[in-house]
């Protein structure tokens, strides 16, 4: 899951981390009676966030015109700063590449287009965006996560912030298919 960062439990970070990384937390997102999926995690890792990302901008050119590929950046000391190909690795950046505000245009199409990524563009319920299970080179600091914002940035910022929520991944077994009717997935084997 996490390939370039060892978590440690020197740091408050790596904690925060290993908790959302340990199956045993979220066992009970997995339905045992139809057994589609192996294992589910509290939150996807930044390079599961970003790999999803790109593959889903290499099968829509379309997207391609306005938002950049994203990847995990250099890690140091406390965790990830994050990179896209018009960037230096930084400890956030919008996913249009720059650290300049995305407009409410591009605003209005992430929430429409690419709701599985940026559900929401502004505040939701006092929910500004989601965690994402790596901890983040975040200036300097141990205590820092990288999330996905609602302003169409990924980021970081303190772990113990309640205003970000979790967005849980289940990782389902290689014969099930899953097929979208309206808003709703369906899975089937």
């Amino acid at each position: 899951m996490a390939t370039k960062y060892t978590l440690t439990n020197s740091y408050s970070n790596s904690k925060c981390v290993s908790n959302l990384l340990d199956t045993t937390n979220w066992a009970s997102f997995l339905d045992t009676s139809t057994h589609y999926g192996q294992y589910a995690i509290g939150g996807p890792t930044l390079e599961m966030w970003c790999e999803s990302w790109n593959t889903y901008l290499n099968k829509h050119p379309d997207a391609s015109n306005v938002f950049t590929d994203i990847r995990p950046g250099t890690t140091d000391t406390y965790g990830y700063k994050v990179s896209s190909d018009k960037s230096q690795d930084q400890y956030w950046l919008y996913v249009n590449g720059t650290q300049t505000s995305i407009s409410s245009t591009d605003l209005t199409r992430l929430q429409s287009n690419y709701s599985m990524y940026f559900p929401h563009t502004t505040e939701y319920s006092s929910c500004y965006g989601y965690w994402l299970a790596s901890p983040s080179a975040g200036d300097g600091y141990d205590y820092r996560l990288m999330d996905v914002y609602c302003n169409g940035s990924v980021s970081n910022y303190d772990s113990y912030d309640y205003n970000l929520g979790l967005r849980p991944v289940v990782c389902l077994n290689s014969d099930v298919s899953a097929t979208k009717e309206g808003n709703v997935w369906q899975l089937s084997k």
